[in-house]
């Protein structure tokens, strides 16, 4: 599944003539050569991360179908930050699995200098699309044995992960009854909190953490997007805090830059009215929220990365995969930049050494692509 590419893919184009621009638009320019990762199956749900980075080491978590229609969730490694890939590693399969995963990369609180890559998957148990949420993590050269994480019944491609500042390890997901969260302190091997209720009702979630241990989610449902969180010292979590603009939420990407700030992208609309993509930020630890449109009258499923330095990158596939990029959070945008042509979907992004790395879809169903920013 190696493969190296040849030319540049970048160039600018235009989504909506409402959306004011950034100064120094063109100082973006996502240029180096596109790679393939592997698989033949989407990354379908943008609220999971698909793309996690360690310095220069990046890994995707995809899937692929057998030729004899066995379903695979495969994890690919790259070691010069996106650029080469190796063949991929089968971590689980099965005919009734989502071959799909999500993923992070954090520390290994039990050896201090390691790291553990976290993996999330699902498996159908019926017709519906109900079933479990397994878990499996990457220590030390050696995979571990799958562990389910859910108790009642779950939306078996729901399921997303993170990693705090130590090594803590947050994983939720959603059922017929609402948000769900299961969390481990010791790197995944076991779990302390199993299936804790973090709201009634909602779907899409996606979950991120801070450096001290302070888990954060959003979600979508019918009236839009929604947030909640749980200090580190604390039991439960708060009531949640509506993060939308008044319109119905798609599937909500959360990233929690440290305990203050939140940002949120999400798609949202209805198929026959008004529809777009949008981005909410918060400065105080999501008390409050600041919804802004960045595409109006398109719409498509949302990758989302934040620097240290608060520089907002945001993809969309609603032609093809586009990056546009704020450096005043999320007030102006640069110009778009395709990445990907149309056709391609399912943006996921991380930053590997500050620069943006982009794993999408090429064609649906016919492999994952990665590119990395220039």
């Amino acid at each position: 599944m190696k493969s190296f590419a040849s030319f540049v893919i970048a160039a600018l184009t235009a989504i909506s003539p409402g959306i004011s621009h950034a100064s120094g638009q063109l100082s973006f320019g996502i240029t180096a050569p596109y790679t393939k990762v592997g698989g033949a199956a989407p990354l379908w749900n943008p609220s999971q991360t698909h793309a996690a980075v360690s310095g220069n080491d990046v890994y995707v978590a995809y899937g692929e179908t057998t030729a004899s229609g066995d379903e695979e969730v495969l994890v690919g490694h790259s070691a010069d930050g996106g650029l080469t890939w190796d063949a991929g590693t089968v971590v689980a399969h099965g005919p009734s699995l989502v071959p799909t995963g999500a993923i992070a990369i954090g520390p290994d609180p039990l050896a201090p200098g390691a790291q553990i890559v976290h993996v999330v998957f699902g498996t159908m148990t019926d017709a519906y699309g109900n079933g479990t949420i397994s878990y499996m993590h990457l220590r030390s050269g050696a995979w571990s044995a799958p562990v389910v994480v859910n108790v009642n019944p779950a939306t078996a491609d729901s399921g997303a992960v993170a990693v705090d500042g130590g090594g803590g390890l947050y994983i939720v997901w959603a059922d017929a009854t609402g948000i769900y969260t299961s969390r481990s302190g010791d790197g995944g091997d076991g779990f302390y909190v199993l299936g804790e209720n973090v709201v009634q009702g909602g779907s899409r979630p996606s979950v991120a953490a801070d450096s001290i241990g302070d888990q954060f989610v959003a979600w979508a449902d019918d009236a839009g997007v929604w947030f909640s969180s749980r200090s580190y010292r604390g039991f439960t979590f708060g009531a949640p805090v509506y993060a939308g603009n008044g319109q119905k939420g798609g599937s909500p990407v959360l990233v929690a830059l440290d305990a203050n700030r939140m940002y949120i992208g999400y798609d949202w609309g209805m198929a026959l009215g008004e529809f777009g993509i949008a981005l909410s930020t918060s400065t105080d630890g999501g008390a409050t929220f600041t919804s802004r449109n960045v595409v109006v009258g398109q719409t498509g499923h949302v990758g989302l990365a934040v620097s240290s330095t608060g520089v907002i990158s945001l993809a969309n596939d609603s032609s093809g995969v586009v990056v546009q990029r704020s450096t005043n959070g999320g007030a102006t945008w640069t110009a778009p930049v395709t990445v990907a042509s149309a056709g391609s979907e399912y943006p996921s992004l991380a930053l590997a050494s500050g620069k943006l790395v982009v794993a999408y879809d090429k064609q649906p169903g016919q492999a994952v692509y990665a590119t990395k920013e220039k």
